[in-house]
């Protein structure tokens, strides 16, 4: 799943989630599959947060591309880490993952808790937010066992940013007329009205407020000309699921203004 916003330059980017275990197989999650959640302009500018599912469930992938020397092959110190959670959690778990991206400095945390930060190949361009679930066999991934599956549930997908320049996608440009706060909310990952520009009774104190963000009143993932937008892609719940080997290929998307639900379907070798 791809955003439409393409313009992003900085921001705060959130999700609940989790890979959602089978108890009855062995192991509960099989291992092969990468769940990926992460700002994306070039291989070389990128910020990611990944669960790989052959890891244990209590590590996660953080690292800002490129994290390998082109020239000579080498891993780049500083720009991946291979993070262990903190206090005890797992990635079978439901959890709030967050990116904040800044001018030199990028910082995950995990249900508001700092997990870490890097200073080191912090993107520079204007970028996109991608969640995917995928395997193919590689290195990176690890092998499927033919016929598994890994499945992940998304709760919420929040997205606070500033933009730089014009949106490259298609769709319409027309100025967002709500204004939501999403921290300080009575439920996460549920967005509240801050002022409404269309309605004569709405207040605001200011539209440019660091917890203040933009949605367009009618869809979801519209865009802004604004300098802090957001794209709040659900308050409900979708799943994603990788598996070895299935009988057809599918990807069936659904975005409405308060859920979404995605169902992808990915074959491995």
């Amino acid at each position: 799943m791809d955003s439409n916003q393409k313009n992003v330059l900085h921001g705060s980017f959130r999700a609940r989630t989790r890979v959602i275990p089978d108890y009855s197989d062995d192991p509960p999650v099989a291992p092969g599959a990468v769940l990926g959640f992460f700002t994306y302009h070039s291989d070389t500018e990128e910020s990611d947060l990944e669960i790989l599912t052959y890891d244990p469930t209590t590590n996660i992938r953080y690292s800002n591309q490129s994290d390998e020397d082109t020239e000579t092959g080498n891993t780049i110190p500083g720009a991946s880490t291979d993070a262990v959670l903190p206090n005890n959690k797992v990635w079978t778990d439901w959890h709030d993952h967050r990116l904040d991206w800044f001018d030199g400095m990028s910082r995950w945390y995990i249900d508001d808790e700092l997990a870490l930060e890097k200073t080191k190949n912090v993107p520079t361009k204007p970028s996109g937010l991608i969640l995917n679930l995928w395997s193919d066999g590689g290195e990176w991934s690890g092998n499927m066992t033919v016929g598994a599956e890994v499945i992940a549930g998304f709760e919420w997908v929040e997205m606070v940013f500033n933009i730089s320049g014009t949106n490259p996608s298609k769709r319409d440009q027309a100025a967002c007329n709500v204004g939501c706060n999403v921290d300080g909310v009575q439920e996460v990952g549920v967005p509240e009205v801050a002022f409404d520009s269309m309605s004569s009774d709405s207040t605001s104190d200011d539209s440019t407020n660091d917890d203040s963000t933009n949605a367009d009143s009618t869809n979801a993932d519209s865009t802004s000309n604004d300098s802090t937008s957001s794209n709040s892609l659900s308050s409900g719940s979708s799943a994603m699921v990788a598996g070895g080997v299935v009988d057809q290929v599918a990807a069936v998307v659904v975005v409405q203004v308060l859920a979404f639900w995605a169902l992808f379907f990915f074959g491995s070798n």
